[in-house]
């Protein structure tokens, strides 16, 4: 693992006290903190190379506006808009699979019954709730991301326990099924 990781992108400025506009980096949620030590890359040679995080306040549901304890003014603030912020990998708060189920790519889907299912690649965001594909021996499988269908999830091990409805998979079968007769 990396010392340190992108946790978000200046966009742009947002007031004259040297306030910005930042949103989440690299496909992650929103992973900057009051107190949290970033480094802006690429450098400036000009403007602050680093600073501590003193506000953030959420505007938009995927942007937040954002003070930096050493971003004094707005000529400080456009010399860092551009750049992601680097902290350390210590530093970042721990991501829960509820709140980004994106965070699940890749993991191995294990359900009770029928046992390795395959891994999730793919995390579709919808309004009501996310869809994680999988693929494996029983082809596509998409199961919805909720508390009736998903058992446990082991992070260090990367696999996601669920509990399919018979149901889904014969849906599933069923359309490949009509896909091969033709």
């Amino acid at each position: 693992m990396s010392a340190f990781a992108r946790v978000a992108f200046i966009a742009k400025t947002r007031n004259l006290e040297g306030s910005v506009v930042a949103t989440s980096a690299d496909g992650l949620p929103f992973l900057l903190c009051e107190g949290m030590e970033v480094h802006f890359v690429p450098p400036s040679l000009r403007g602050p190379r680093n600073a501590r995080v003193s506000s953030i306040r959420q505007i938009r549901e995927d942007s937040y506006e954002v003070s930096f304890e050493d971003v004094e003014g707005i000529d400080d603030a456009e010399k860092i808009v551009g750049c992601y912020c680097l902290a350390k990998s210590d530093s970042i708060p721990e991501i829960d699979p509820s709140e980004d189920p994106r965070m699940l790519l890749g993991f191995s889907v294990q359900d009770e019954m029928l046992g390795a299912l395959g891994p999730v690649t793919q995390v579709m965001l919808n309004p009501a709730q996310a869809i994680l594909v999988v693929e494996g021996d029983r082809g596509e499988v998409m199961i919805p991301f909720v508390d009736e269908f998903v058992e446990g999830i082991d992070m260090e091990a990367e696999v996601l326990e669920v509990r399919v409805p018979a149901g889904l998979l014969s849906l599933n079968e069923e359309k490949e099924q009509a896909e091969d007769a033709r």
